[in-house]
């Protein structure tokens, strides 16, 4: 089961791993999706910048046996510890991307099932969130190989619709110009899966993504902020899928159009993929 008390989401880069999470748009509140903790990061850019910042001191080595505990923690004096990530992992969080499923195309299979642990140095004690992400990337082009370019392919998705014709939400999608204050939250019975949050409706079409195959594309043309949740009950709950933690798409769609008064169609999109050129095992020490 996947539930859990929500609070306002901040954009620290302190805190654990998901390999299907997701990073929320420019200048929006920053949702939490239940049943997992993520990563909020900021936008998503189209070009895949060369870094201009590097950690001072940085030590790579293989993880034999699985801690469970993926994440960053950041440690007082600019030293960063990552006991247990993934390359794909890190890539998600140096480039920004949503969700690694999707948006991140090619390289080996390692890539994504190896775990390493990571302690790193940097020369300020007290770097940005921009200035970290720009020395992962550098880390991960010196001691990976790691090469990578943008591309926009055309992806199958899911599309974000209004439900009814008369273009009526559903109860638990309210309009909500301020998120900083305190709005009514829905009340969910029991456990299951949910989201709750305050944003824009591109969030909401986020905390789908995280739980289906596809991603969520919002075309429901709803400008502002809104406070919104989604509950799929346990016993519609999540289902393993070639080794993937997901929702079956028509429990999601026939829960949003009663709760949010949205649907999901199926569609073709072209989608912001980060595409591996090169990429090898790292020296450790």
């Amino acid at each position: 089961m996947h539930s859990a008390n929500h609070a306002q989401a901040t954009t620290p880069y302190v805190g654990a791993f998901d390999d299907r999470a997701v990073v929320s748009l420019p200048m929006r509140p920053r949702p939490l999706i239940a049943g997992a903790v993520i990563l909020v990061l900021l936008d998503i850019g189209l070009v895949a910048q060369a870094p201009t910042r590097t950690f001072e001191v940085v030590s790579i080595k293989k993880r034999v046996e699985r801690l469970r505990r993926p994440g960053i923690d950041v440690i007082k004096g600019g030293t960063f510890k990552m006991p247990e990530v993934t390359v794909a992992l890190l890539v998600r969080f140096a480039w920004q991307l949503r969700d690694v499923r999707f948006q991140l195309v090619g390289g080996p299979d390692w890539m994504r099932s190896s775990w390493f642990e990571v302690e790193a140095r940097a020369a300020s004690d007290t770097p940005s969130l921009d200035e970290v992400r720009l020395m992962v990337r550098s880390m991960l082009e010196d001691r990976f190989g790691l090469t990578v370019h943008w591309e926009r392919r055309d992806m199958r998705v899911y599309s974000l619709e209004l439900a009814r014709n008369d273009g009526r939400l559903g109860p638990y999608l309210q309009r909500w110009d301020d998120c900083s204050k305190p709005a009514p939250r829905p009340s969910f019975p029991g456990d299951g899966t949910q989201a709750i949050s305050c944003g824009l409706i591109t969030d909401v079409a986020m905390s789908l993504s995280f739980w289906l195959d596809r991603p969520v594309v919002d075309a429901t043309r709803l400008a502002g902020t809104f406070q919104y949740g989604w509950h799929v009950p346990p016993e519609l709950d999540a289902v393993l899928v070639n080794g993937v933690v997901q929702l079956p798409r028509s429990r999601v769609s026939a829960a949003i159009e009663e709760q949010l008064g949205l649907t999901l169609k199926d569609a073709r999109r072209p989608v912001e993929v980060l595409v591996v050129d090169s990429l090898k095992q790292p020296t450790e020490n």
